[in-house]
């Protein structure tokens, strides 16, 4: 992307913020993925103006003072100095290009994420880094035919959730509206149960079994998650519609009696679109001789559960685990359907984030530093699903036609999954695609022009009549 100008400079939050009285804060263990950074952009077709984007990112800051912070080990703990700061950094970009970098009707995911510069996001790692742990660019299209708002930050101070609500308060503050009181994060609340030792070696958390070396200059966007070698593998995106999703959960639901939609347990679509899309990776491998998946794993938020309230800050994530033999589509679905329920239940819980806290907080402290290695196992599938969320509700004034634009792992099986961006039609209007679901994932290059024709089989056989759209990268 070509530019005419960029300029940049440190943003502070207007005080007093919701931490005010306060130094640092002290971070979770269960927020320590140091590693890892957060990418994401809203595109819109017209002009964000450059000081009120800045006047509402001085506001949010406020209500988001950790993102204005800086990271330090201190007495063997990690914090977030909120004091003596310089604050969030923020950029700003002039093209001279009359067309966005990425075409309407994209698929969500974006590889390589090169819309912007990014911080060095490894010296955190150093224990007294200065590093921001925010940067907010602005690019500002051609005669303000486009602009795009790009966020990197760091996942230590928000997992998809949290990145969600500032992004959606940083958009409405840009309005003139006032944040959602869903958005406004709750910093303090008490700990979980303390978890015997005996008791946490009986929870079950795969991605937590293993740790990898962290590379001498950092992951790179496409190693994000996955820091061992990565064998070549090429990106799968398909996409459903809303009447293709509702065919698909009326075939699902039929293959069984109806005590299987309990109450307490009723299939959702996205149980449904997981179990298919399974069982199609699944039998794309057999069909190569090799083994099939037989573990799906789910990344779950645990807001809600006992103390944690919905709106906590930062990071709260645990793993689901389903385990399957694919006997229907139906039997999987209802397998993935009670690990999430499972999740919910304060008992189980309380192991699983023991665990995560511990596992984070070891490999944070290791000596060299190691990561957690969260790329799927042998036979397993991971599922990171973010379609409930409202990625586009942070459209800085163009509801309906902002598009949003993320990153992810390049390791075979892991799936995420989307609501699909608007679609830009011949006649200049725009269609939005709620309901829909943009599905991600990489298979080994060898396995990806198979599934396409496998997958359309297991949908034709639940009743899914209309061709099912692939919009694969060509790498």
């Amino acid at each position: 992307m070509s530019t005419q100008e960029f300029s940049s400079e440190f943003i502070q939050a207007l005080e007093p913020t919701a931490l005010h009285d306060r130094e640092h804060f002290r971070l979770r263990d269960t927020d320590l993925y140091l590693p890892f950074p957060v990418d994401a952009a809203i595109i819109v077709p017209g002009a964000v103006d450059a000081e009120r984007l800045k006047a509402a990112l001085v506001r949010a800051l406020s209500i988001f003072p950790l993102y204005g912070g800086r990271i330090e080990k201190r007495d063997g703990h990690w914090i977030v100095r909120l004091v003596n700061t310089n604050g969030a950094l923020f950029d700003v970009v002039d093209s001279n290009e009359e067309k966005p970098p990425v075409a309407p009707n994209s698929p969500v995911i974006l590889s390589p994420f090169n819309l912007s510069k990014r911080n060095d996001h490894w010296s955190l790692y150093s224990g007294s880094s200065d590093e921001p742990l925010l940067r907010l660019t602005l690019i500002r299209g051609a005669q303000g035919r486009w602009s795009a708002v790009v966020f990197w930050m760091s996942h230590v101070i928000g997992d998809g959730e949290g990145v969600r609500a500032f992004m959606r308060t940083v958009s409405r503050y840009y309005e003139g509206l006032e944040p959602l009181d869903e958005d406004v994060p709750c910093y303090d609340y008490p700990a979980m149960d303390v978890l015997p030792a005996e008791e946490l070696q009986k929870v079950v958390q795969p991605w937590l079994t293993h740790t990898a070396p962290l590379p001498s200059q950092g992951p790179t966007t496409a190693t994000v998650g996955s820091l061992t070698a990565t064998p070549p593998s090429l990106r799968v995106v398909l996409r459903l519609t809303a009447e293709q999703l509702a065919q698909l959960r009326s075939g699902v639901l039929a293959q069984g009696p109806d005590e299987a939609l309990a109450s307490d347990e009723r299939i959702s679509t996205q149980d449904c679109i997981v179990a298919a899309v399974a069982s199609a990776i699944s039998k794309t491998y057999e069909a190569q001789g090799l083994p099939g998946v037989t573990r799906i794993d789910t990344i779950v938020n645990y807001r809600g559960v006992g103390p944690v309230p919905r709106t906590a800050a930062n990071n709260a994530l645990i793993q689901a685990v389903a385990d399957t033999n694919f006997d229907s589509i139906l039997t999987t679905a209802l397998a993935v359907r009670r690990s999430l329920l499972r999740c919910r239940s304060y008992t189980f819980a309380t192991g699983c984030i023991a665990l995560h806290a511990f596992k984070l907080a070891a490999a944070a402290n290791s000596v060299p530093p190691r990561s957690l290695d969260f790329s799927p196992g042998p036979q397993s599938m991971t599922v990171n699903s973010t379609r409930p969320f409202d990625w586009t509700g942070a459209h800085f004034g163009f509801a309906g036609k902002a598009s949003f634009y993320h990153t992810m792992s390049n390791k075979p099986r892991f799936v995420k999954i989307f609501t699909p961006n608007p679609t830009l039609l011949a006649d200049g209007q725009w269609r939005e695609n709620r309901g829909g679901a943009e599905v991600v994932f990489h298979l080994e290059a060898e396995l990806r022009e198979t599934f396409p024709g496998i997958f359309r089989g297991v949908v034709a056989q639940l009743g899914v009549k209309e061709e099912i759209e692939f919009a694969n990268p060509r790498a």
